[in-house]
């Protein structure tokens, strides 16, 4: 049951980025709430729970995109993994809210390099088509970055209240399980 409620947030998540936040004109990117989601799952959850939403994310940005064959779920896998090795192996184990800030800004730096190199990967192989490198690394990226700073205290509160719903009963439990 706890699984299927985080899919639910994550796609709320995801209907929020795609259908308001792409509608706000004045934005330069789309704020990316589901890669912020994903980040900050790696020092704040489990691993299973957190495998579980980075796939579920990323396959929510798949369907989104129009990049072929899951480049944004393996961008997004690599860049969890990478946030895993750097939370886990060089940074301390006390989590406060810098950790998490670094987690996000890690975590979208780390998924638009990815970005980058399997689609020229894609691209060489014969599979995928040309991306705008420039206009990602200057433009894209650096938006991308601080309005995922910006909401990563947003969506970690959100965090919380997933925890409490989780955690409080809210939901009924399964006699017969």
């Amino acid at each position: 049951m706890k699984y299927l409620l985080y899919f639910l947030a994550i796609f709320f998540l995801f209907i929020l980025e795609a259908g308001v936040f792409s509608q706000f004109y004045f934005l330069p990117v789309i704020p990316p709430l589901v890669i912020v989601f994903s980040a900050l799952l790696i020092p704040l959850d489990g691993r299973q729970l957190s495998i579980f939403s980075i796939i579920a994310s990323g396959v929510l940005l798949d369907f989104l995109s129009s990049q072929p064959d899951g480049i944004l779920l393996l961008s997004l896998v690599i860049a969890c993994l990478v946030n895993y090795v750097l939370i886990n192996w060089w940074l301390v184990r006390d989590y406060n809210i810098g950790i998490l800030f670094i987690s996000t800004a890690a975590t979208i730096l780390v998924y638009f390099v990815s970005v980058l190199i399997l689609a020229k990967l894609f691209t060489v192989i014969g599979i995928g088509r040309d991306i705008e490198y420039g206009y990602l690394l200057t433009h894209g990226l650096v938006w991308s970055l601080l309005l995922g700073l910006v909401f990563t205290y947003p969506v970690y509160y959100y965090y919380l209240l997933l925890q409490k719903i989780t955690q409080k009963n809210w939901v009924r439990k399964n006699k017969f399980a």
